[in-house]
This record gives C-alpha cells, sequence and structure tokens, in this order.
C-alpha cells in the first residue's frame, strides 16, 4: 500500500450551523486528483457534479473536491472525487510517473483460501481531543462469504481499544474508516474499499466493496482511464506471484522498448483468423476440462501479441487469464511453485511463453491443471519444436 495516498475525506453540513460536525470519512488516491471512497461518507453531496466536498492528506490543509462517479445500493457503495484543478495540490509522490506504469493495478479474489488483505483510514478509534491519526488495519478475506455478486466482509482479531459512544450516537469504534482502499497483502492490488462496519462481537468485521464491481462500471473505467492513461484491468490475487502484470512496464522514450508484445504500443491488428480459432479452442467442448495448445514460430512472429489478445477478450468474458511470470526457473529437482493459487470455480487460460525454456515446469503444471474441474486451456508459445515437447521428463503417463 501507498501510505502517501491515504486521505481524509469532510463533507460539511450547513444545515446543522457553523458548528455542525462534517460527516467525515477516509479515501485513496487512484490517479493524481482522483479519489476513491465510499459513497454514503457523502451524504447530500453524492449527485455527480457536486462540490462542497473537502479532501486532504494526513497533516495537510484541505482543498475542494467534486463528485465524478457515484453509486449507492446494496451492491456498490463507492464514489470517485476530482480534486479541483487550479489547487496547489501536492502530488504524492508515489503518483509523479504514469508514463511508465499504472498508478493502480486492481484484484479479485478467485478461489476459497483465505486471503490476507490490509486498509489504511481514520476510525473514530484514532481520534483524540484534536485530530484523528491514521490506523493501519490488517486482515483476511474468506472469499467464498458473501457468495457470488455479494460484498467481501474483513475478518481481524487484533486487540482493539475500549470505545465508548456517547449516548444516542450510532457510531461505532470503526466510523470514519469508511472509503478506504482495501489491498491485498502484498499491498499491489486493490481489491475493494472499505463501507460498513459489521459490529463484531470480539475483533472486527468489515464490509468492502468489491473491485470487480467497481470496474463493472463503464463510467467508473472512463475515469480511470482519463486521470492515468491506463485502462483498469482485474487480476487475480492468489497466483498475483505467478502471473505477469496485466499491463506491463512501458518506457515508450526507448525504441527497443517499442518492439516488445507486451507493451502494446500499437493497438492489435491483422491475425483475425488465427485470434478466431484459438476462440473457438477456448470455448469449445472438449472431452477433458483441460485442453492443452502449442504455438511455435520464430522470434517476433506476433506469438505474443496474439495470445495477449486473446486472454484480454476471454478475460472481458468472464475468465481468469493470465501468462506466467518470465523469471521462472526450471530445476528439474525442486518442487517448483504452488500451482495451487490457480485454482478457481471459473473457467481460466494460462499462457506459457517461451515453454521450451521450461519443460519440467510445464509437466508440473499440467499434472494440477488436469484435476480441474472447470474449463481450463493452457496456451504453450514457443519458438521451435523439439525435446521439450515430446520428452516425458519424469511425467506421468496421462500428461
Amino acid at each position: 500500500m501507498q501510505t502517501d495516498r491515504v486521505v481524509q475525506i469532510r463533507v460539511p453540513r450547513p444545515d446543522r450551523g457553523a458548528d455542525g460536525k462534517p460527516r467525515f470519512g477516509s479515501g485513496y488516491l487512484v490517479a493524481p486528483r482522483l479519489v476513491l471512497t465510499a459513497a454514503h461518507v457523502l451524504g447530500d453531496a453524492v449527485a455527480d457534479g457536486h462540490g462542497g466536498v473537502l479532501v486532504s492528506q494526513h497533516g495537510g490543509g484541505q482543498f475542494a473536491a467534486t463528485v465524478r462517479w457515484c453509486r449507492h445500493d446494496d451492491l456498490v457503495d463507492a464514489a470517485l472525487l476530482e480534486v479541483d484543478d487550479g489547487a496547489d495540490w501536492p502530488v504524492p509522490a508515489s503518483l509523479h510517473d504514469l508514463r511508465a506504469h499504472p498508478p493502480q493495478r486492481w484484484g479479485q479474489f478467485i478461489g476459497t483460501r483465505p486471503g490476507p488483505v490490509g486498509a489504511c483510514g481514520f476510525p473514530r478509534l484514532q481520534k483524540d481531543a484534536t485530530v484523528r491519526r491514521v490506523e493501519q488495519f490488517e486482515g483476511h478475506i474468506n472469499p467464498a462469504t458473501g457468495g457470488p455478486g455479494g460484498r467481501y466482509d474483513v475478518l481481524s482479531l487484533d486487540p482493539l481499544p475500549a470505545f465508548a459512544p456517547a449516548p444516542g450516537s450510532k457510531a461505532t469504534k470503526w466510523s470514519g474508516i469508511s472509503g478506504a482502499a482495501l489491498l491485498s497483502g502484498n499491498g499491489n492490488l486493490l481489491v475493494g474499499v472499505l463501507c460498513r462496519d459489521r459490529k463484531a462481537a470480539h475483533g472486527a468485521r468489515l464490509t468492502a466493496v468489491r473491485a470487480g464491481d467497481l470496474l463493472a462500471e463503464p463510467a467508473f473505467r472512463t475515469l480511470l482511464h482519463q486521470h492515468s492513461g491506463w485502462e483498469p484491468i482485474l487480476e487475480a490475487v492468489e497466483p498475483a506471484a505467478l502471473l505477469a502484470p496485466a499491463a506491463q512496464e512501458r518506457d515508450l522514450r526507448s525504441p527497443a522498448m517499442l518492439l516488445q508484445a507486451d507493451v502494446e504500443a500499437v493497438s492489435f491488428r491483422d491475425r483475425h483468423t488465427e485470434l478466431a480459432d484459438l476462440r473457438d479452442w477456448c470455448h469449445r467442448e472438449q472431452p477433458q476440462t483441460l485442453a492443452v495448445r502449442v504455438l511455435t514460430g520464430p522470434g517476433g512472429q506476433g506469438k505474443t501479441r496474439l495470445a495477449r489478445r486473446l486472454t484480454a477478450l476471454l478475460r472481458d468474458a468472464g475468465w481468469i487469464t493470465g501468462h506466467l511470470r518470465a523469471n521462472l526457473t526450471d530445476d528439474p529437482a525442486g518442487p517448483g511453485p504452488d500451482w495451487s493459487v490457480l485454482d478457481t470455480a471459473r473457467p481460466r487460460l494460462l499462457v506459457v511463453d517461451y515453454a521450451e525454456t521450461l519443460p519440467h515446469q510445464v509437466r508440473r503444471l499440467i499434472e494440477h491443471l488436469r484435476t480441474a474441474h472447470h474449463p481450463t486451456r493452457l496456451l504453450l508459445l514457443a519458438r521451435a519444436e523439439g525435446e521439450w515437447k515430446h520428452e516425458t521428463l519424469n511425467a506421468t503417463a496421462p500428461t
């Protein structure tokens, strides 16, 4: 998590007079001037284009912001605020360079194993006589809890300070953390935004809107693209250490970088026949849930670019897709990666580039994927045929 992006949200309430306390919440910068928060924090300022919202970095001054997108219903409780132009807004250091990499990656849990998450915000339990201080919240998510189309419940048993609300107050010790971004355990993938305290009898149980439901909103995606120059992509959380980031870093000042397929410096074109064939292979019913296909050809012929286009199309159709990281090693004797992080109840497509350099890992991967109960496609890219493709290398007979 980039802590320099954590902000406070205040919404004045003129109807309560000069001494009326403002509405208060947390937020997170997903672009230099674009803040993600919870919609209910805004109160009467929820209308698109409504001003009257104040944003401040921890220990800094307050800056006016305008609501650019908002949705508040049973599924989604979130909003995007734009810090007004002309303000002397101090852009956090982690958001200075948007040319080389996207300002924020987005994630979703694809399996059922508990996953660590964290958030930073300004709950009431960190309030003293003059300020609210930052609380770093750590917990975990049981992804199946809440069911398909629901929200994430974040659980924690960390000890908390005593809290006694004022008589008649509905506030809880976590009031004020609504709007805080929820990030995966390694801090790279934003998986949701906190929106509710479930008032657990012990520890904490907070509810978060899922990032996938946010990115399903075209207007939300458009704003992210306008403010960052990058199209937001939803990535799988559990296998993040095995799969390459969906949006690769790029430095368009380097001519050599322009030639890399994963940079996608130009839009995809041609190869429509091959792409249609691969899509048909993915969607066509197979005798077994796992189907493997090999594409071979000299370097520079477009294999990787074609595979990236295929993964993008299937991802948009609800598949779990990814390319294995290029830094995996092919140790014949080692145990290899934990392939179970790839397990999911959704259809999936995995791509292995330079498969000829990973013959043992490819066989171990196939061994694991053979146990799949849902459609699974494995696309192997290689520069040449050879022993890597035909030798058993101690694999079992079916593989």
